[in-house]
């Protein structure tokens, strides 16, 4: 398996991972609130962005992340992910399942690898 194929398997299942936890959250439920900006975020929004950073920090120390709720990782190794952990927040708060996951990684050359996950339907 070439580095490519290792990056693209891993995109695949930290959002698998991530997926999983976004669905019981839908399921179960999650308050919403206004981000400084005037859109929504829950909770869960914030817990699938941590989660995704953790699975990436042990999978690939030194990548950088962006993500939409929380601060800028930097990174040192020339990679680095970006994450909307939970796109169409506004769905998900108002219990309709049509959100997803968000998950792509660039390196020095561009875009290498991007996934789009939906929970609710798991594909």
């Amino acid at each position: 398996m070439d580095a490519h194929d290792e990056l693209l398997r891993a995109a695949v299942d930290i959002s698998r991972a991530a997926s999983g936890l976004a669905a019981q959250r839908f399921l179960e439920g999650v308050a919403v609130s206004r981000k400084p900006d005037g859109t929504e975020v829950t909770p869960a929004d914030i817990e699938v962005e941590e989660l995704i950073r953790s699975l990436i920090a042990a999978r690939f120390p030194g990548d950088g992340v962006t993500g939409e709720e929380l601060e800028d990782t930097p990174g040192t190794t020339g990679r680095r992910w970006v994450i909307d952990p939970i796109d169409g927040t506004s769905a998900f708060a108002h219990r309709i399942p049509a959100f997803s996951v968000l998950l792509a990684a660039e390196d020095t050359r561009g875009s290498a690898v991007s996934v789009i996950s939906y929970p609710m339907s798991r594909d």
